[in-house]
């Protein structure tokens, strides 16, 4: 006499069984490249003058003149060229332009806030600045420093340098049809050496990241394949630049990298900014800071072009240049650090490159795709 037959739930058990230990596999197979047949989802980017009207609001001949003279000017007293967030009546901001000068240069002390100005006729530059621009705020201040310095910081850094960067945004970039290469996202003037620098891993707390320099325990984790950034300290003549390094990471977990998180930004459609707006800072040397503030944005900042200004910046300091910014309200990247103001010793503000700038002016075209959420 026959057995009973097998129950008719185990082959979709083991089933079950093979498809757990293939995700499982998945998840902890080292690879280079990812294949994905699906790709990331891609949002069409406009022009910088496009960005500026629409965050703003200000008349387009408004703009195009501010961006104009951002790319052009070089009297020494002026530093940055943009909009201040202003609050008006009942909690409602609005943005109107902002002129940043150098304090020192003009005998004036540094203002932190930027609705604390000089009067217009007391400021040295053309008239046509200020006849252009009726309701300016122009605004003292001290000239910015990047927060790559040549001192032992914290998570990754050159392989043969001391100047040390934050991991900002995790990211891919397209090989080809289905084939993209993980990596992430920091600051390029952390990596002075450009297209082909090796980038280490460096550990936590000052004492361990000295021994670990001194003694070769540095760990490469991968290699820097696309890279801009501003001269540094450089000329008033020189260009202003975008500031951005995409590291390939050699290995990573497979099933860490899913494609659906990976696109590029979604544009400014939620990015209101009738009021204030609160973010955070997820810094790799000074850690978790969730009570920044936007007050600003810069068309032109001494080097840069494109930047998010924030206050306050006290907690900050060198290494944390790559940490990305994010919108509390809606979780959207603004940007990475790069840089801060600091007088008396004491860190007032920090400004931010734009993520949507530098994807839709370069990183966007070569196939990269940010971790947007």
């Amino acid at each position: 006499m026959e057995g009973p037959p097998a129950p008719a739930e185990e082959p979709e058990a083991s089933s079950r069984l093979f498809l757990r230990l293939l995700k499982r596999f998945r998840r902890r197979r080292r690879v280079r490249r990812l294949y994905w047949r699906e790709p990331p989802r891609d949002v069409a980017f406009g022009s910088r003058d496009a960005f500026w009207s629409h965050l703003t609001g200000r008349n387009e001949g408004e703009i195009r003149w501010l961006l104009g003279f951002s790319e052009q000017f070089t009297a020494p007293e002026l530093i940055g060229i943009g909009y201040a967030l202003v609050p008006i009546e009942q909690g409602r901001a609005e943005w109107r332009p902002l002129i940043l000068l150098d304090a020192d240069l003009l005998g004036v002390p540094p203002q932190a806030s930027v609705l604390q100005g000089l009067d217009p006729a007391e400021v040295p530059l053309p008239g046509g600045v200020v006849a252009n621009l009726p309701d300016a705020h122009f605004v003292p201040t001290r000239r910015p420093e990047p927060l790559s310095g040549p001192t032992p910081g914290d998570l990754v850094a050159p392989e043969e340098s001391w100047r040390i960067s934050s991991v900002g945004v995790r990211a891919v970039r397209e090989l080809s049809a289905g084939e993209w290469q993980p990596g992430f996202l920091t600051t390029g003037h952390g990596f002075p050496g450009g297209i082909g620098v090796s980038v280490a891993s460096v550990p936590r707390g000052r004492v361990k990241r000295v021994l670990s320099r001194l003694l070769g325990g540095q760990r490469r984790i991968g290699e820097v394949s696309l890279h801009r950034s501003p001269l540094l300290p450089g000329a008033k003549s020189d260009p202003k630049e975008y500031d951005y390094a995409f590291v390939d990471l050699d290995l990573v977990n497979e099933g860490e990298w899913p494609p659906g998180p990976f696109r590029y930004p979604t544009g400014l459609s939620s990015y209101n900014f009738d009021q204030s707006r609160e973010a955070t800072v997820l810094g790799g040397m000074s850690g978790r800071f969730e009570q920044a503030t936007v007050i600003g944005a810069l068309m032109g900042y001494e080097r840069w072009k494109d930047c998010w200004l924030l206050a306050p910046a006290s907690s900050f300091a060198p290494g944390d240049s790559g940490s990305v910014v994010t919108l509390n309200e809606t979780g959207e990247k603004l940007g990475l650090v790069v840089g801060r103001t600091v007088w008396d010793e004491t860190p007032h503000q920090f400004f931010v490159q734009s993520l949507e700038r530098v994807m839709a002016e370069g990183l966007g075209d070569q196939g990269v795709r940010l971790e947007w959420r």
